[in-house]
């Protein structure tokens, strides 16, 4: 754990080095979660430039807490609790409750960072590259200036020191690893991948699932067989959210049409976009079914009711109204499924 430990040590100096504030000027490069501007000489500044009028503090806060989604936090803390019963059975590197109770909590709390940040890094970047605008996104924080972005890159600074500091504590390097991984991913997301057909959509599902994982790892501190005792709940979660990012993009196809994101929807139509969903909800049915028994009736029973939400929408001529329906019931069919699977 030594030289992990001083990694983490000297990428957080490094993060927490001091960092220019203010909107990216022209040919800013993204570098992790700083933006490295060019600098500008004080003599080419005039002095009598007005000063943007400031943005109330509280209300800048609330813009953050929106920003941030912090409705998804019980779903996180929810996987990898749930994670964690499903390895209940596995053998544990250590005896001792009280570590095995801190590393989920830690487990938790690391899930929870890198959630809310990944959601201030998207809404930055798509604000920064033009995909959130006036006539796409109207009510985005970063769209009506309620939040500055130099607040963003502040907020982020701190949240993934915090990360770092936290994950020296890890004592499981398996732990350590499965959450440098799953918060890599989520930068990559959100800042290289997101932009891909097709691709983001995979990789979201991938960073969701690895929740389960992180919880079952946390269980047992070590080895592979907590992995293996939660596959069939991780599919499940990978395939249902991968069907409800394609159909969250049906709802965004117009916007993202105007600005040219070329999602599934756009590429290739709304009708096609939702049948290419069902491979991967099809798959999580499957992976449902194979646990066997009585069981397995209550496992899919969600997932198929999930389809038949989807396939709803088409006869509604995908409108708002009926995405909310696949879009919003989604989560709480998934946590049937859930703990129908980490149960047996």
């Amino acid at each position: 754990m030594g030289r992990l430990s001083l990694w983490c040590l000297g990428a957080l100096i490094h993060l927490a080095a001091p960092m220019r504030l203010g909107v990216p000027a022209a040919g800013a490069r993204v570098v992790g979660s700083v933006i490295s501007c060019p600098v500008v000489s004080c003599a080419s500044v005039s002095l009598d430039t007005p000063a943007p009028s400031p943005v109330p503090r509280l209300d800048e806060i609330r813009g953050l807490i929106r920003m941030a989604r912090l409705n998804t936090v019980p779903m996180g803390a929810s996987l990898v609790a749930l994670g964690a019963y499903g390895a209940r059975h596995v053998r544990v590197m250590t005896t001792c409750g009280g570590a095995r109770l801190a590393r989920l909590i830690l487990g938790a709390v690391l899930t929870i960072i890198v959630t809310t940040g990944s959601m201030l890094i998207n809404d930055y970047h798509d604000f920064r590259e033009g995909v959130d605008t006036a006539e796409t996104k109207p009510g985005r924080p970063l769209v009506t200036g309620q939040v500055r972005p130099e607040t963003v890159k502040l907020v982020l600074k701190w949240a993934y020191a915090l990360h770092l500091t936290l994950l020296c504590l890890v004592d499981s390097a398996l732990m350590r690893l499965w959450v440098l991984a799953n918060t890599l991913l989520t930068y990559l997301y959100s800042v290289h991948l997101k932009p891909i057909t097709g691709v983001k959509n995979f990789v979201c599902a991938t960073i969701v699932s690895m929740g389960l994982g992180l919880g079952a790892v946390a269980q047992a501190g070590s080895g592979l067989e907590p992995l293996r005792a939660v596959w069939r709940p991780m599919a499940a979660v990978g395939g249902l959210i991968w069907h409800r990012e394609i159909v969250m993009d049906i709802g965004d196809m117009e916007g993202d049409a105007l600005v040219g994101v070329r999602t599934l929807p756009v590429v290739l139509g709304a009708d096609k976009a939702l049948l290419v969903s069902f491979i991967p909800l099809s798959l999580s049915i499957a992976t449902a079914a194979s646990i066997g028994g009585p069981r397995a009736l209550v496992a899919t029973a969600p997932l198929v009711a999930q389809a038949c939400f989807a396939l709803w929408t088409r006869k509604c001529s995908f409108t708002k109204s009926s995405l909310a329906l696949p879009i919003e019931w989604a989560p709480y069919l998934l946590l049937v499924t859930l703990i129908t699977l980490t149960s047996a």
